[in-house]
């Protein structure tokens, strides 16, 4: 809180308390999803996101040898099956209201981002 040019401390907590208190809500992510670049995603207008195949991605990240066969068959890294939801297949999306457009960006995703960071604008001189 600022009082006469000076911060003062007003209370401590953490990123993710402070934005549920804000009124944000949080939809989990499997370690799978989060390496299929799931959370990178790029607002086409309010409640419309257009999303990459996680499915896919994740594939191609097995095939290129980013992620072993050997771990891919373990726990928290291991394949979802065709049948299983996964982001941004899932039921949260419709509690949230959102709708998605599901776009193969597997092959951008091969530069480290996903269909927000491959779409940015850069400035150039």
């Amino acid at each position: 809180m600022r009082d006469d040019g000076v911060y003062h401390e007003d209370r401590e907590t953490n990123l993710y308390d402070y934005m549920t208190e804000k009124g944000f809500n949080f939809l989990d992510l499997s370690v799978v999803e989060q390496l299929s670049y799931s959370s990178n995603f790029l607002t086409i207008s309010d409640g419309k996101i257009m999303c990459v195949n996680s499915y896919k991605v994740y594939e191609r990240l097995l095939k290129n040898n980013i992620i072993s066969r050997e771990i891919s068959e373990r726990g928290k890294f291991k394949m979802p099956s065709k049948g299983d939801p996964m982001f941004p297949v899932k039921e949260k999306m419709n509690d949230y209201g959102i709708d998605f457009i599901t776009v193969d960006l597997e092959e951008l995703t091969g530069g480290y981002g996903g269909a927000h960071c491959m779409t940015m604008a850069l400035e150039r001189n």
